[in-house]
């Protein structure tokens, strides 16, 4: 999706696509694979048992000196800021109470209580924006085109 000077990113991810889930590209682990293999991603990294990744047809967007905008793993973040120069790190975090209550809406208990845990810091001296999402998305939405669009 494409809004001027901003482009975001549609994932590719080894899960089906569901209506209440993001819009990303679907494959199989096999095509995943595959594709990771031949080098057509940009970045990709692995989340319980499940495969991502961005597109190395997003170098085009940013050879055309458009911003592309990713939803990444922290566990990738010191890969993007060595393939990508500049690169902005904005951390989208919620209180736990508000996690807990969005996770249990799309994740079995055992899972939810996983990603709870899951505690990956971002590397040294990479510069962070915080994005607190505690509310509706639109709110949400609102800030993070507020961090994109400041200088």
């Amino acid at each position: 999706e494409s809004d001027g000077d901003f482009v975001f990113a549609r994932r590719t991810i080894t899960r089906p696509l569901e209506s209440h889930r993001e819009d990303h590209e679907p494959v199989s682990p096999e095509d995943f694979l595959k594709r990771a293999e031949r080098g057509k991603f940009m970045l990709s990294w692995r989340v319980y048992d499940t495969d991502y990744g961005i597109s190395i047809a997003y170098e085009d967007e940013l050879a055309a000196g458009r911003n592309v905008i990713a939803n990444v793993s922290r566990t990738v973040v010191a890969a993007g800021f060595a393939y990508f120069s500049p690169t902005k790190v904005i951390q989208v975090t919620a209180p736990r109470e508000v996690l807990e209550s969005r996770l249990r809406k799309r994740a079995d208990p055992a899972t939810a209580a996983a990603r709870l845990a899951r505690a990956v810091v971002l590397p040294d001296g990479v510069p962070v924006t915080h994005l607190l999402n505690a509310g509706d998305i639109h709110t949400g939405s609102a800030r993070l085109v507020r961090l994109l669009t400041k200088d």
